[in-house]
C-alpha cells in the first residue's frame, strides 16, 4: 500500500546510507547507473550530488531530466530507492559555500574548477525496506522458501509520493 513520505521521512531513512547508484536514461534508451556520493541535506532540495559538467549523465540528464537513485545497507540488506526530476546548477557561490576538501580527488582545481557542477535530485516516489529482522534471519528465509517452495517471511517494502 502507498503513502506520502514527508522530505523529513525520507531523509531518516537515508541518513545510514552514503553512496548511491544514480540511474539516467542513455540516448538510446537504455538505463546507466554510477556510484555517486550524496551530498548534505539542504533546504530546498531532497538530493544533492557534485559532478563534472562534461559527463555522461549531465548529457543524458539534459536530454531526459528524470533520475532513479538506490542505496543499499549492506549490513541487514536495508535499501531506499526513489526515482524523481534533475536539475544541473551550476552556482559558483553555492560550489564554494558547500565544497569539501575530499571532492579534490575527482576535482582537483577545486570549487572554481569550470565544469563543476551539482546535480540536485527532486523526489517524486520513494521505496524504503528495513528489514525488522536481522541479516541472518534474512538469509534463512530466503533459503526456508526455496527449499519450501513457500514464500519467505520478511517485511514487504513501504513504498510511497514524496512531498
Amino acid at each position: 500500500m502507498a503513502k506520502t513520505l514527508s522530505l523529513d521521512e525520507l531523509h531518516e531513512h537515508l541518513k545510514d546510507f552514503s553512496v548511491a547508484m544514480l540511474t539516467t536514461v542513455t540516448p538510446e534508451g537504455y538505463l546507466h547507473a554510477r556510484p555517486m556520493m550524496t551530498q548534505e541535506r539542504e533546504p530546498d532540495a531532497d538530493l544533492w550530488f557534485v559532478s563534472a559538467m562534461h559527463s555522461d549523465k549531465v548529457e543524458e540528464m539534459r536530454a531526459n531530466p528524470k533520475a532513479g537513485v538506490i542505496y543499499h545497507r549492506d549490513r541487514d540488506n536495508a535499501y531506499v530507492s526513489l526515482t524523481g526530476d534533475v536539475e544541473v546548477v551550476q552556482d559558483k557561490d553555492f560550489l564554494r559555500k558547500h565544497w569539501k576538501e575530499a571532492w579534490r580527488v575527482w576535482f582537483p582545481q577545486g570549487p572554481d574548477q569550470a565544469d563543476l557542477c551539482m546535480i540536485k535530485v527532486t523526489a517524486r516516489e520513494a521505496e524504503y525496506w528495513e528489514p525488522k529482522v536481522g541479516k541472518l534471519r534474512v538469509m534463512f528465509e530466503v533459503a526456508r522458501g526455496a527449499a519450501t517452495g513457500q514464500r519467505p517471511e520478511i517485511t514487504p517494502p513501504v513504498k510511497g509520493k514524496v512531498t
